[in-house]
């Protein structure tokens, strides 16, 4: 009975979703939509291999004397593979019994009482990949200070350059990790969210007396969603910043493969975003990028708009405003800036995104590997319900670091 009830189950979530189960995407997840996944013959279970360019040839000669003049040797261009892991991502819910029966009373009924379930869960999913697109295994808060300690329940402000109200906002119930400011673990038992403050940036804590008496004895704790600083993707913010060695690849070694960064000091302006830009285009960056920035930083930037409109109007450029994205046309190209509103507000970044990709096994889907296409559901061993699971493998790989750019210290207006 079990079993059949499951097979129709699949039938009616098949047959009700169809195509649209693989694309509830949400508007927020941005660089989802605005980075192409790589093509499916290449797509690797555990590691992706991109060869990279990342010397010029050198073996060149010059002669003015019009005879048979001598060849210098040949010096290649040097590169190197870079080898980029991706990171799983498994989420979980279940139905029960009774709202299973009422569900399966119709196509119609099938969709009102499963809908909700299954569009949570896909931005739920699409939520933690675009985070970690973003700030993989980078941290996504600072704690200012303890303001409440109740023994296992205790409250922490966040400093405002760091604090993501719509990270926050939600995660009631979900899990973060505290560590200290040089990587080590301060809640390895996991602290849980009861309480979200956005106007006054304080969240509430259960865990551990002893492990959130560390966070606050801590100098400068920072906190990353559950797991991802040691399972995590490394994200495009790092990427773009690079100093070290990433991927297997030593920036020390080749100049092409650190990043940019640039100090705002103050609110973000066109002009210090240009100022930004002029690192990658003078590092060899000669085409579009897109500039994802905090809402806050972008409402400055509109209220900056009038004075560079007449500024572009006299110098020749091309502005234009619209409901998505404003545009300049820099050196470069065009420069399009777009909120994104889990950007850090002292943060902003850049990068020609038809250069990066995202690869990996799978995208979103409620289809398990390994399983039969469609099969969607399973019978629940313990417990008088049914679960389901959507799935991700991934990683994102941004091959030429210099041409990106990370902007800091943004204070907004």
């Amino acid at each position: 009975m079990a079993a059949h009830t499951v097979d129709l189950m699949d039938y009616a979530m098949k047959d009700a979703y169809a195509s649209k189960l693989e694309s509830l995407i949400p508007e927020v997840a941005r660089l989802q939509k605005d980075i192409s996944y790589v093509d499916a013959d290449k797509r690797e279970g555990r590691a992706f291999v991109q060869p990279v360019r990342l010397t010029r040839a050198a073996g060149w000669t010059l002669s003015s004397s019009g005879d048979a003049f001598p060849l210098n040797p040949p010096e290649p261009s040097q590169g190197d593979d870079a080898r980029v892991e991706g990171a799983s991502f498994v989420l979980r819910d279940v139905i029960s019994y009774p709202a299973a029966a009422k569900c399966l009373k119709g196509k119609r009924a099938f969709v009102e009482g499963t809908s909700y379930l299954l569009e949570n869960m896909a931005e739920t999913a699409s939520f933690v990949l675009e985070m970690q697109l973003l700030h993989g295994q980078r941290s996504v808060g600072t704690v200012d200070a303890r303001t409440v300690d109740s023994g296992t329940t205790q409250s922490f402000s966040f400093t405002a350059a760091t604090f993501i109200a719509a990270m926050w906002s939600g995660l009631e119930r979900g899990f973060i990790d505290f560590y200290t400011s040089a990587g080590a673990a301060l809640t390895p038992s996991g602290a849980q969210i009861t309480g979200v403050d956005i106007d006054t940036r304080t969240i509430e804590f259960l865990g551990t007396e002893l492990e959130l008496d560390a966070v606050a004895a801590a100098t400068n704790p920072v906190v990353y969603l559950r797991g991802t600083k040691e399972h995590g993707m490394l994200g495009l913010i790092s990427q773009v910043s690079n100093t070290g060695s990433m991927f297997g690849i030593n920036a020390a070694d080749y100049s092409l493969w650190s990043g940019n960064s640039y100090a705002s000091g103050g609110a973000l302006s066109f002009a210090k975003i240009m100022r930004a830009m002029s690192k990658p285009v003078n590092r060899g960056l000669m085409e579009g990028v897109r500039f994802y920035v905090h809402p806050d930083s972008w409402s400055d930037c509109m209220n900056d708009l009038a004075a560079l409109r007449r500024y572009a109007d006299r110098a020749g450029g091309k502005l234009e405003q619209g409901a998505d994205e404003l545009q300049y046309h820099f050196q470069n190209g065009a420069v399009s800036l777009v909120p994104h509103i889990l950007m850090k507000p002292s943060e902003a970044f850049g990068l020609p995104t038809k250069k990066a990709i995202r690869l990996g096994a799978s995208e979103l889907t409620f289809s398990l590997p390994g399983g039969n296409k469609g099969n969607y559901w399973e019978n629940l061993p313990d417990h008088a319900g049914y679960g389901t699971r959507c799935y991700w493998h991934q990683a994102v790989l941004f091959p030429c670091p210099a041409k990106g750019v990370l902007i800091t210290g943004i204070v907004n207006s």
